[in-house]
């Protein structure tokens, strides 16, 4: 009997993502219909026809295939452990296409090719002594190793590679002294809030850098409320190698933005390099930057900042194929002083930890 499927994670922004992978699979016909944890969106339709329903109505159909479509995976099996729902469960991995990446079976073929091109280097890069970081190398280089699409099965891959989205929480690597911490892509403050939590009264100083005039006004509202005004300098810029001004394509969907591709119009916005800028670091400085693709421009317009106080760094490398590589890279070229890892699963991250700190 051929498979049916329920699509679970109905948000407009997994049905962008998603589908075309899904109809690369040929199943798309084969979808009964979508649930959501979301009650604002029972009722309505995924796509062109595919009703969204409660997670309860899975119960219905208890031999059809659940797909997870929602960065949160894990977080959706343990709620379908929950409610005692046990249809078999499958996903698809962030590991074989970045997410900036358009699918393609071109785009396939480039990602393996990059990947063998540079297996050993990134065993040398990271510290793959490290078990995690070994164990997530090894699937992202498996995955891009793909020429198909593939559907996971593996429930022990989804528990350890599902999203962490928190930076700088693992104590094993990071530094509790008290801390500067410069947040490039703060977009509402989600970060700050994080930092805030976690370090309490160690941070003394914030420096948050968010591009998007909407998202900006939310991360200046989160600052208010934590209450940390008095330390954090919010900046309405996007951060690259250089000073000027760039054209953006502002998503009004997740609120995220980058930087167009040259000769395309969009908005104006104001991109800074962080050695521009007078920043006031007192203690440890902890860099993150999760700028949709250009975090190795970002790195590049900070080259004095990291040549002279070594933060430590939290860099994504989820936007692009080239980030696994090339960050990591960029940041040796800089520092012998820094010992790589990844952390974060699909929302993957390098951390760079100064070596003279372990």
């Amino acid at each position: 009997m051929k498979e049916k499927y329920i699509w679970y994670g109905a948000s407009e922004s997994s049905w962008n993502t998603w589908s075309v992978f899904i109809e690369e699979l040929g199943i798309m016909d084969d979808i009964l219909f979508a649930v959501d944890s979301n009650e604002k969106r029972h009722g309505k339709v995924l796509g062109k026809e595919i009703l969204i329903y409660p997670r309860e109505k899975i119960k219905e159909y208890p031999d059809a295939v659940i797909l997870i479509m929602s960065m949160y995976k894990k977080e959706i099996l343990r709620d379908l452990r929950v409610a005692e729902i046990d249809n078999q469960v499958r996903f698809l991995s962030g590991f074989q296409m970045p997410v900036l990446e358009v699918f393609s079976k071109e785009k396939l073929v480039e990602n393996r090719n990059y990947i063998n091109e540079h297996r050993d280097e990134l065993y040398d890069l990271y510290q793959v002594a490290d078990t995690y970081t070994r164990k997530i190398l090894d699937e992202i280089i498996k995955e891009r190793s793909y020429l198909n699409v593939k559907l996971e099965d593996d429930m022990e891959l989804l528990e350890f590679t599902s999203d962490i989205e928190k930076y700088f929480y693992d104590e094993s690597i990071f530094t509790k002294e008290k801390v500067t911490f410069i947040d490039c892509g703060a977009f509402t403050g989600d970060s700050i809030k994080q930092m805030v939590g976690d370090y309490e009264e160690q941070v003394v100083q914030i420096y948050a850098l968010e591009p998007n005039e909407k998202t900006f006004h939310k991360l200046e509202k989160q600052v208010e409320d934590l209450g940390v005004e008095e330390i954090c300098k919010c900046i309405n810029a996007a951060v690259s190698d250089k000073n000027e001004i760039v054209y953006f394509d502002m998503d009004g969907i997740s609120m995220s933005s980058q930087i167009l591709e040259e000769g395309k119009i969009g908005e104006e916005v104001q991109c800074v390099a962080l050695d521009s800028l007078e920043l006031n670091i007192i203690g440890t400085c902890l860099l993150k930057m999760d700028v949709q693709g250009s975090e190795l421009s970002a790195l590049k317009g900070a080259e004095k900042l990291i040549l002279q106080h070594l933060p430590y760094m939290a860099i994504c490398l989820y936007h692009k194929m080239e980030d696994i590589y090339d960050i990591p890279k960029y940041i040796k070229s800089l520092s012998s002083d820094y010992e790589l890892y990844i952390r974060g699963g699909e929302h993957l991250v390098c951390y760079a930890v100064p070596k003279m700190e372990m």
